[in-house]
């Protein structure tokens, strides 16, 4: 499952945590998440409210997590067109 954050400008504590609590607790049914579209300010507050990020997956951008969807799947992503 792929949590697209890209139209997010800030962060709180409270939806840091309750991201977080999404992800794991989509592991606990057997559903691995990506967090995608993580900025800078964003991916900083998370590392400033300590929350333990380890085991999760996040990527930049929207395209990089499909990608990486499509790898840990057996499939390789889409070639780009010109």
């Amino acid at each position: 499952l792929i949590i697209d954050i890209t139209g997010v400008t800030s962060v709180d504590a409270t939806v840091a945590g309750m991201l977080v609590k999404a992800a794991r607790g989509l592991s606990l049914i057997g559903t691995r998440a990506i967090i995608t579209g993580v900025r800078g300010d964003v991916a900083e507050t998370l590392v400033e409210l300590d929350l333990h990020l380890d085991g999760l997956v996040t990527k930049a951008t929207l395209q990089s997590g499909v990608a990486h969807a499509l790898r840990t799947r057996g499939r390789p992503p889409p070639s780009r067109r010109s």
